[in-house]
């Protein structure tokens, strides 16, 4: 059923409604227009003659319609006025409601595809942010790299060798303690035989003994060859024995070579190279 248009359920107020359907009509005989609804009937009734001419601009439930006259809003039964003209009030008053749903639709529909849009939108920043962020990170951890390259080039061109690890391994059911080297010939020429001299400590940085062989400072020494370039790594098991073991400190390492000649690498030496290492670990694990 037809829904009377403009909220017109009330009294009506003698104003022109600017409906959007409007469909010019006259009186077929003399009759009256209605207004001052009460909820129940019509209290107030104007008098017209016989083809004045109105203008439908609603619909109410029943076959009463909205009209303007003087520019003022009247209702007035259907029987009252060209039957053709009320139908065509129908006719295009549903093509209108039509009209109104599919423009609704459409305009749900258009929104639903901004939405959509929108959220694609988003979703390409998101991942766009996130692949930004990857480059960054690849950026960043391409230039630490390079970075930690070069100090170990600087350091490997400056000794005769250089120092991948060394360090005491953890003590073993009787408190013996292992020390552990990797080093790489830094020179031109072949070792013969390499030489670590150094002393362990405990936790709290103090000088350990070995509790067996009684002596602090070992010189154990690696067999070689090796060659330029090239890396060995060596185990000197059993050094210590003492539980409390908890780091190794170099003090030199000597070398030989193929030649029977030596080089010496002091302590400061060692010492840069350890802290390189440690900062080129910390460079790449950044």
């Amino acid at each position: 059923m037809w829904k009377i248009l403009f909220g017109l359920f009330g009294i009506i107020s003698c104003t022109l409604s600017f409906a959007q359907v409007k469909v010019p009509t006259y009186t077929i005989k003399n009759c009256n227009l209605l207004s001052g609804y009460n909820g129940n009937s019509f209290t107030e009734f104007i008098p017209i003659k016989e083809n004045t001419p109105l203008v439908i601009i609603g619909k109410w439930e029943t076959a009463i319609y909205t009209v303007s006259y003087n520019e003022c809003v009247y209702q007035i039964y259907s029987g009252n006025v060209v039957s053709d003209d009320w139908a065509l009030f129908d006719k295009k008053m549903k093509e209108y409601v039509d009209s109104v749903e599919t423009a609704k639709k459409d305009s749900i529909q258009e929104v639903e595809l901004r939405k959509k849009y929108v959220e694609d939108s988003i979703q390409k920043a998101r991942d766009l942010a996130v692949e930004i962020a990857h480059l960054a990170y690849i950026a960043k951890k391409d230039s630490l790299k390079n970075i930690a390259d070069n100090l170990i080039k600087r350091v490997k061109s400056k000794y005769p060798i250089y120092i991948e690890y060394i360090r005491t391994s953890y003590p073993n059911s009787a408190g013996g303690v292992d020390l552990n080297v990797s080093i790489e010939n830094t020179g031109d020429k072949t070792i013969k035989y390499i030489t670590f001299i150094g002393y362990p400590i405990n936790a709290v940085n103090d000088r350990c003994a070995c509790e067996i062989r009684k002596y602090s400072t070992a010189s154990p020494r690696g067999v070689g060859p090796i060659l330029s370039g090239e890396t060995a790594s060596y185990s000197f098991e059993n050094l210590w024995y003492n539980s409390t073991i908890v780091k190794y400190v170099p003090v030199s390492i000597k070398i030989q070579y193929m030649d029977n000649s030596f080089k010496s690498v002091s302590q400061s030496a060692l010492k840069e190279m350890v802290n390189i290492k440690l900062k080129v670990d910390e460079l790449v694990n950044n």
